[in-house]
């Protein structure tokens, strides 16, 4: 089971993370997705956001302000595509900045995106 935290009231964000839930790769499989559920039921824990969880969380997710930012209209403009490495493989992330280096995507338990 994976907890998601976070401290704010998204309808962005919880339309993604239903997304998520119904998604068709996850039938069949024991996968769960929770938000703000007690730390302990959790396999994984992961902060979104805010590090004010990251003590007690496994990952951090640092919050872009781009997606799930409702003040925001979204236009191909705004978005860039990162390269990242994790586990020997390529991940292309959307981001506001242009980064020119790879960098790995996972660093000290954090996830490397611009913000």
């Amino acid at each position: 089971k994976i907890g998601i935290h976070f401290q704010v009231d998204n309808p962005r964000l919880a339309y993604t993370i239903d997304f998520l839930r119904q998604h068709p790769i996850l039938t069949g499989h024991e996968i769960k997705i929770g938000t703000n559920n007690q730390f302990h039921e959790n396999d994984i824990n992961l902060s979104y956001g805010t590090n004010d969880f990251f003590l007690t969380t496994d990952y951090f997710i640092p919050s872009q302000n781009l997606f799930f930012d409702s003040s925001l209209t979204l236009t191909s403009k705004k978005f860039n595509a990162n390269k990242y490495t994790f586990n020997n493989k390529i991940i292309w992330s959307v981001e506001k900045e242009n980064k020119n280096e790879t960098r790995p995507f996972l660093q000290k338990k954090n996830f490397s995106l611009i913000c």
